[in-house]
């Protein structure tokens, strides 16, 4: 966590505000950003987060995992999520994917 908060681009901004920071291009999501903590459990040092100790998954209609992860961690992941939460969508988000475009050709 030390290194997100120390980490920052060439606008300075730190790579922990990229974390949590929502971009207008997907303000049309409803929603919930969740901190992990480690198992230590340290969580980010800002006045701008609160920690919400729930023990209910009932609010979660699906989960879309990051696309930059390797296939096979999102398997692991997806895997593990539905031992704890069964019956809960998990997807792995479709951004960045190239699409598989087919064009005629004529000869």
């Amino acid at each position: 966590m030390e290194m997100l908060k120390a980490v920052k681009d060439i606008s300075g901004v730190t790579a922990l505000q990229h974390l949590t920071v929502k971009r207008p291009e997907f303000s049309h999501e409803n929603e919930v950003r969740i901190i992990y903590r480690d198992s230590l459990g340290k969580v980010p040092d800002s006045e701008n987060h609160i920690i919400i100790p729930t023990k209910s998954v009932d609010f979660i209609e699906d989960i879309t995992v990051d696309p930059r992860i390797d296939h096979s961690e999102f398997v692991e992941f997806r895997n593990g999520a539905h031992t704890l939460i069964p019956g809960i969508p998990i997807r792995q988000s479709e951004l960045y994917q190239i699409p598989n475009i087919q064009v005629p050709v004529f000869v």
